[in-house]
């Protein structure tokens, strides 16, 4: 049975290559999935805790009808649902988002027994014994009445919590990095860019520039300004949205020094619970303070990533080498791999 505690749990579960994605909520307490979002946006369920535990209870108790049926198809799936989850909130949902239940509930399956080098998106592993043992971890998760409250009271500071990651979508060219991310931005608000071999520090997060201007008789002359490159302007917005989740696109991050790029920046990837950097780093430029808190409501003395910042990189697999990642910048991403789409490619018939 799966040993850590339930934020690892969440972390390795996020961490199974899929077109899905899945967190967990503290306050509920409750995991948060969504759709492929291929037909349209990507859209967020929500289901707790105790009613997860209860859904897998309930195919426990009727594993004969399950075992059988361990692929996924809709149909099936869904009339499996429909007929034996009796939590009414959940069985509603499973008529309409079949797969995304399915998918959650694969995953749980899956970290619970320590087996995600098996793992398939479309293929449940369905055992009394995986069943068990899913079920006697998450128990252990449920938080006491006590616990809970303290949970709940710390998070009241966070009451406009919003998921926050940095991931990577990695894969060979043409296999939809792009547009996945695309898929996740929706209407939200973003700043996107692109690395490139000779990027440096001062072109993604800022530095003086010079400028020329004219005086008010004319004269041409050369000042020198603080530019704001692609990460600070996607702080601020941030700061400035704190009710919305707000994102920073990355294409191509190996085809640069990523951790070079990043620099001390690196130390604000580590996230908390709340989605937020743990570590706080001086400002040492006061151009760059200068440049924040003249845009911002709530004036800094220090660097953090807002936990409603979330940054999304693409990087071709088969690029790797241009520029290699050092173990501690990599840990600090989730990654997911796209997998190359067979079902629209030509047949050709050998002779």
């Amino acid at each position: 049975m799966y040993k850590k505690n339930i934020n690892d749990f969440i972390i390795d579960c996020s961490n199974l290559s899929s077109s899905m994605s899945v967190s967990y909520s503290q306050v509920a307490p409750s995991f948060v999935f969504s759709n492929t979002g291929r037909r349209n946006s990507v859209k967020f369920f929500s289901i707790t805790l105790p009613q997860l535990i209860s859904v897998l209870k309930d195919i426990e108790s009727n594993i004969d009808k399950f075992i059988n049926f361990n692929t996924y198809n809709e149909s099936t799936w869904r009339n499996l649902f429909e007929l034996n989850i009796k939590d009414a909130v959940v069985n509603t949902l499973s008529t309409t988002q079949t797969l995304p239940l399915f998918s959650l509930i694969n995953k749980v399956i899956t970290i619970a027994n320590n087996d995600s080098k098996d793992y398939s998106e479309k293929t449940m592993q369905i055992s009394k014994e995986a069943l068990t043992n899913t079920i006697n971890y998450l128990e252990t998760q449920i938080p006491d009445n006590n616990q809970y409250i303290l949970e709940l009271s710390k998070y009241s500071e966070h009451s406009t919590f919003i998921e926050s990651v940095n991931k990577i979508f990695y894969g060979a060219p043409g296999t939809g990095k792009s547009h996945r991310i695309n898929e996740i931005l929706g209407s939200s608000k973003y700043i996107r860019t692109v690395f490139y071999p000779d990027m440096l520090y001062s072109d993604f997060v800022g530095s003086l520039r010079p400028r020329t201007i004219e005086d008010s008789e004319k004269n041409k002359k050369v000042i020198y300004e603080y530019r704001a490159g692609p990460f600070l302007r996607a702080l601020i917005l941030a700061l400035n949205s704190k009710d919305e989740q707000v994102y920073l696109v990355i294409e191509e991050i190996n085809r640069a020094s990523a951790s070079a790029v990043f620099g001390e920046l690196f130390q604000l990837l580590d996230r908390n619970e709340f989605g937020e950097s743990k570590y706080e780093i001086d400002i040492n430029d006061p151009d760059m303070l200068d440049y924040i808190n003249e845009r911002v409501n709530d004036k800094l003395l220090s660097l953090r990533i807002p936990q409603n910042l979330s940054i999304l990189a693409t990087m071709n697999s088969s690029d790797q080498a241009v520029m290699p990642m050092d173990t501690a910048f990599k840990r600090r991403w989730q990654f997911e791999y796209m997998l190359i789409d067979y079902s629209n490619a030509t047949k050709v018939k050998y002779q």
